[in-house]
């Protein structure tokens, strides 16, 4: 792993998407990135794995989170939920509607990043920085 990459080892990254392919490459990315991920499928997931993480007092450094999700919440709706669990949650939005409202002014919606869908790993690397 390069020497830039180091400060990134150990700290979890949560990955929230439903398409299997997305979760696959992101959690590659990340990887050699050398962050630590844990991926969940929908909201439902995504909401438990915090919660588990946060009662073990091991936070994730960032929630990566699609915008649409295929259960009942979308990813606007699930970090609200995040953020009642923890009010610094650091969420970054992810979708493939590149000239979405929330991709366009995603601190006006609490979230600390926006990553376009398709992104390159110097993207991902640089909204985690």
């Amino acid at each position: 792993m390069p020497d830039s990459d180091r400060q990134h080892n150990m700290k979890k990254i949560l990955v929230v998407d439903d398409e299997p392919m997305v979760q696959k490459l992101l959690g590659r990315f990340l990887d050699n990135l050398g962050f630590k991920v844990t991926i969940a499928p929908d909201s439902k997931s995504c909401i438990a794995e915090y919660k588990i993480a946060l009662e073990a007092k091991d936070k994730f450094f960032a929630v990566i989170i699609d915008l649409n999700l295929a259960d009942g919440l979308d990813g606007l709706e699930t970090t609200e939920k995040l953020r009642e669990l923890d009010p610094e949650v650091r969420a970054i939005v992810s979708s493939g509607y590149s000239d979405h409202s929330i991709l366009v002014d995603y601190p006006h919606y609490g979230f600390s990043g926006a990553l376009p869908k398709p992104f390159t790993i110097a993207e991902l690397s640089s909204v985690l920085t």
